[in-house]
């Protein structure tokens, strides 16, 4: 006699909202632009790059929201970001539409998105 065997998975969704979450994301530019070799940005440009992003999709609204760069690596060009649960859709929403950094393409994956480190 065959068995079959189920197999059921669980979701478990919680109906507390956390304060913050935290964002891990990877800041890509074209290699070549030009026939020179981009270099990476500064750790504390990430900010600029983020307040701008925000203020492109959102308005000055959207530059308001509050967030803070914990970690940056300028090598790999990855950061991860707190910001508060209010702002995390339109931070996400900036970071996903942006294209261009002083004029060079780039491109933003979020890689993810989590209530605790």
């Amino acid at each position: 006699m065959d068995e079959e065997k189920t197999f059921t998975s669980v979701i478990v969704v919680s109906k507390q909202t956390a304060p913050y979450y935290y964002l891990k994301f990877i800041l890509e530019y074209d290699d070549v632009i030009g026939g020179s070799t981009l270099q990476p940005r500064k750790w504390l440009d990430f900010n600029t790059i983020i307040k701008t992003s925000l203020r492109n999709l959102f308005g000055d609204t959207g530059a308001s929201i509050d967030f803070d760069v914990l970690r940056c690596e300028k090598d790999t060009k990855e950061a991860i970001i707190k910001v508060k649960s209010s702002g995390v859709i339109q931070l996400w929403s900036s970071l996903t539409w942006l294209t261009s950094v002083d004029g060079f393409n780039c491109r933003c994956n979020v890689e993810k998105v989590k209530h605790i480190i």
